[in-house]
């Protein structure tokens, strides 16, 4: 179904103009309402009004009934389109309304009959406009004599009538009056002579003479005059009652039909407000014929609505994550209640409009559309629960414990004050609507959802809520087109390597191993090797990750995705294979080591077979390659530039013994720059907080029985002596620093350690 939208998406209230757009099947009305006008040939006036809310469609409906009267061809009735907005003057509205009235004569009928109804419609209206130029340059030149009179105490029974008072002022009444004088002066000459020359017109007949010889020239019409008044409901009180004073009062011309469109209750409180009796009574006194729009039928609003979205969202990379069971459980209780009128559905689309296009910057959907599509319900309709939102992240997408012990009540309690705030600010009389999308919008997230929802883009991960509310992607983020492009590239080791390096240079590669591991189990296994070996190219330099014993590190978060990606392979055999080959093609050493020596601590405290990634045979088939890797490494000199020499070199020690990598420290540290080196990959850094710290400490610190495993510390002490070799950067520096005071440590006969705890004391 094509959408019929109007073309600037922000025109809600624009109205249809023709039956051809009508979506909600009102042309049957608008036609019965079309058919009541044209058979009306009463000798006095009809009064038909159209009830009903704004944006339910009364002018959409005046637009179509106005269509098929214009089609009735030299019959139709002469239509005339009165706009009492644009008379700012109250006593100005009769006059204008009778001359629209002879205008629309004039233009549409060139007869002999027509042109004189015309001309004494128009000699109607002068009589009209004379009594209101009198009236009106009269009004200043009476407060003036009566402010003179009282001046000269003359006045005594001007001043007592009631009917002169608005005029005065207390206190200054005569310079009131003198002003009013004044103006009358400069104006009054100009309106009185224009309004006498209007007098001409109508050769000395009455004003009830002219009315008369126009009803007498409208009576054998064939087709009614029809005066259209939209929007009486926003006109204020005292201009609905002129309106409708102005109706009643000529109410008994024939062939004249009044068609007015309003919201009922508000014109009955207008008219309450200035009249004695009921608002109600006054209006039934006026309207013979009214009727209510048609309620619309939901489902023909929703195909408007589902049409609307359609168009931007058809496209795969908006519609992937389209759950068509959650919006199904969503949109009837949760939604759909908030259109109610076509006005509604178009307000709502051309916001929506403009919020899906901002998701997607570079091609990929950076949300999930049904989240965005119903915290976009709540921000047209719910703007009071829309705005408490963002400032809700924590409460609304923390990690939920289940662990916890707590009973079922309780948890149901803590949920309830979860939402309750942002519930209570909706309307009441849609709370409970408001109340479904957030409970379907901000479940609880778990460990055993959590991925999940990120995959889906959800609004409750706490990774992904801000991209709904700040229209861009938060600082320090990835972008799901970044992440589509990875996902993309998992076949092609290079092009993968060159993502990862293009991330890693905008400082967000620690951030895509993390995004990343919610993805772990969705690449194909057809693309392993290419995957796996691309992750080994990256992991000998990757970025720390956050600081903290807790936080999980960089290259942690690439082992696991490794692991829980090989797992859907269920033969053990397979898994091995992927991981031999990735090894050998790729130049990286770090990564596949550590992810080997995880593994080797999994055999050696016995885990069961399912759960471990490779069985014993596998590991000790792993760990020959690995060697292998490092002892090329160590040939080619790669190995003593490698940030994790430390660690390698005690890996290397492990798996093959002590031998090699004693040999190879022997020969490397025969120069000051390899000292200096290797006494920086012996180096480890603590880091802690002391109770009058702001702000975490970081200590370097080494342990001289580790650097034992490799060389004797003396002997390093002697070439240090010897070769006076300089840092090149605070790191060396600090590592120089280190063994000096870890050797000193020892001498002094403290124990070998991590010696933070000194150094407080020394502060």
């Amino acid at each position: 179904m094509t959408s019929k939208r109007p073309p600037n998406p922000f025109s809600a209230d624009r109205p249809i103009r023709s039956k051809s757009e009508d979506l909600l099947g009102r042309a049957t009305f608008a036609e019965s309402l079309a058919a009541v006008v044209e058979g009306w040939t009463g000798n006095d006036s009809l009064v038909v009004a159209l009830y009903g809310p704004w944006g339910i469609g009364k002018t959409s409906i005046k637009n179509m009934v106005l269509e098929h009267l214009r089609r009735g061809g030299p019959d139709a009735p002469t239509i005339v389109e009165f706009n009492p907005w644009q008379w700012a003057a109250q006593d100005q509205l009769a006059e204008a309304f009778f001359r629209e009235i002879s205008l629309a004569l004039g233009k549409k009928d060139k007869s002999k009959e027509a042109k004189k109804l015309a001309d004494t419609v128009s000699a109607y209206a002068a009589f009209l406009k004379v009594g209101t130029h009198m009236a009106s340059g009269l009004r200043p030149l009476l407060a003036f004599a009566v402010a003179v009179a009282g001046f000269f105490g003359l006045g005594g029974a001007l001043l007592n009538a009631s009917w002169i008072r608005p005029y005065m002022a207390v206190g200054g009444f005569i310079a009131l009056a003198f002003a009013g004088f004044i103006r009358w002066s400069a104006d009054f000459a100009e309106k009185a002579a224009s309004a006498f020359s209007s007098l001409q017109k109508l050769k000395e007949k009455s004003l009830q003479e002219t009315k008369a010889e126009v009803a007498d020239l409208l009576r054998p019409r064939r087709s009614p005059i029809l005066v259209v008044m939209d929007d009486l409901d926003r006109l204020a009180a005292d201009e609905v009652r002129v309106v409708f004073q102005l109706i009643k009062a000529n109410a008994d011309f024939p062939n004249l039909v009044y068609l007015t469109l309003f919201q009922r209750d508000i014109v009955e409180q207008n008219l309450e407000k200035l009249t004695s009796g009921s608002g109600k009574d006054f209006l039934e006194k006026i309207v013979q014929v009214g009727f209510d729009v048609p309620q619309v039928e939901q489902s023909k609003l929703q195909r408007v609505l589902f049409a609307g979205l359609n168009e931007p969202l058809a496209d795969p990379k908006f519609s992937k994550n389209f759950n068509p069971g959650r919006w199904a459980s969503l949109f009837p209780s949760g939604l759909a209640p908030y259109f109610r009128t076509l006005r509604d559905v178009y307000r709502y689309l051309g916001v929506i409009d403009v919020r899906i296009s901002g998701m997607a910057p570079r091609g990929s959907f950076e949300v999930n559309p049904i989240d965005l599509i119903a915290l976009e319900v709540l921000r047209v309709f719910e703007p009071g629960v829309y705005h408490l939102l963002p400032g809700s992240k924590k409460r609304l997408t923390r990690l939920y414990d289940s662990r916890t012990g707590k009973t079922i009540t309780e948890v149901e309690k803590e949920d309830k004050l979860r939402l309750d705030p942002l519930i209570g600010a909706a309307h009441k009389e849609s709370r409970a609507h408001a109340e479904e999308i957030l409970k379907q919008l901000f479940p609880k997230v778990s460990t055993g959802n959590q991925e999940q929802f990120y995959r889906e883009l959800r609004v409750c991960h706490h990774d992904v809520f801000d991209r709904y509310f700040l229209l861009s992607i938060p600082e320090g983020d990835i972008s799901q087109a970044d992440l589509d492009a990875l996902l993309a590239s998992t076949s092609d080791r290079d092009q993968l390597v060159s993502r990862f390096n293009e991330l890693r240079e905008r400082g967000l590669l620690a951030v895509v191993l993390d995004r990343l591991e919610a993805y772990k189990e969705k690449v194909s296994l057809a693309d392993a090797v290419p995957f796996i070996a691309a992750l080994f190219d990256i992991g000998d330099d990757l970025p720390e990750g956050q600081p903290g014993m807790f936080a999980i590190s960089t290259w942690m978060h690439a082992s696991r995705i490794i692991r829980w990606y090989l797992m859907k392979e269920p033969d053990v055999a397979k898994r091995r294979s992927y991981l031999a080959e990735a090894m050998r093609v790729s130049e990286g050493l770090y990564l596949p080591v550590m992810k080997v020596a995880m593994e080797t601590d999994a055999q050696k405290e016995g885990r069961i077979a399912s759960e471990r990634l490779l069985d014993n045979a596998s590991v000790d088939d792993l760990k020959q390659i690995l060697v292998e890797k490092i002892r090329k490494a160590a040939e080619s000199g790669r190995l003593a530039g490698h940030p994790k020499l430390g660690t390698l070199l005690g890996i290397w020690a492990e798996w093959a013994g002590p031998d090699e990598p004693k040999s190879w420290v022997e020969n490397f540290t025969q120069t000051g720059e390899g000292l200096v080196v290797f006494l920086e990959a012996m180096t480890d850094k603590a880091t802690s907080s002391g109770s009058g710290d702001s702000v975490p400490r970081d200590f370097w610190y080494m342990q001289l029985k580790v650097v034992e495993r490799f060389i004797d510390p003396d002997a390093v002490a002697s070439r240090l002596e010897k070769l006076k070799p300089r840092g090149q950067n605070e790191s060396q520096i600090r590592a120089l620093k280190a063994f000096q005071e870890a050797l000193g440590r020892r001498r002094s006969g403290k124990p070998d350690g991590t010696p933070w705890r000194d150094w407080y004391a020394e502060d």
